[in-house]
Parts: C-alpha cells; structure tokens; sequence
C-alpha cells in the first residue's frame, strides 16, 4: 500500500477484490472437498453412523484449504521475484556481465 497517492484506491481495490476471490474459491473447494467425502445417503443415517464421514469430509476440506493458501503463497513469491529469481536466464547473464566488467583488463608488460 506504500505506493502514490493517486494510486492508492487502485491498489486497494487490487488487494480487495483478489481477498474475495480467495475467499470464494476457498470455500468452493472445502465445500466440494466436503461433498465428496459424504454419502448420497447420509440423511437416512444416525449422527452416530454419519459422525465419520463428516470427520473425514473436514479433514479433506482442511487439507484442501492448507494446499490451497501453500500454492497461493507459491505464486506470490514467484511474482515478487522470491522464487526464481536466482536461477532464470537473465539474473544468471547480469551475474556474469557484472562479474566480466569487475576483472580488469590486463595491461601490457614494458619490455
């Protein structure tokens, strides 16, 4: 949020509208994760018999969230240049241009 003041409401909103979408997909994906793990019939079942197949729908569901934040937080630091930014092709021939411009050149000897 450090950035001009005439930016300041775009960055805002930026920041705003992917927390929404995060949270939306989130959800959708625990939900989902939550479903599968239930049986069509689990309406006619007792809490008692239905109880594991809840236990084991939210524990897929949180599992599915934890991956979920991990390739968020992926994706962020490779966009932020955490990631990748040591091994691509162009920080590797800056490294070697600054290396090269660093070792002077040999002068000739006076015979």
């Amino acid at each position: 949020m450090n950035s001009l003041p005439e930016d300041r409401s775009f960055a805002s909103g930026v920041m705003e509208t992917s927390r929404q979408m995060g949270h939306t997909i989130g959800v959708t994906i625990a939900a989902t994760m939550l479903g599968l793990a239930l049986p069509a019939g689990i309406g006619f079942m007792t809490e008692a018999e239905a109880m594991p197949f809840y236990r084991t729908g939210f524990q897929y569901a949180a599992t599915a969230v934890v991956f979920t934040i991990l390739l968020g937080a992926l994706v962020a630091s490779y966009q932020t240049g955490i990631i990748g930014k040591r091994f691509s092709k162009a920080s590797v021939a800056r490294k070697a241009a600054a290396e090269e411009a660093a070792v002077p050149a040999p002068t000739p000897a006076d015979d």
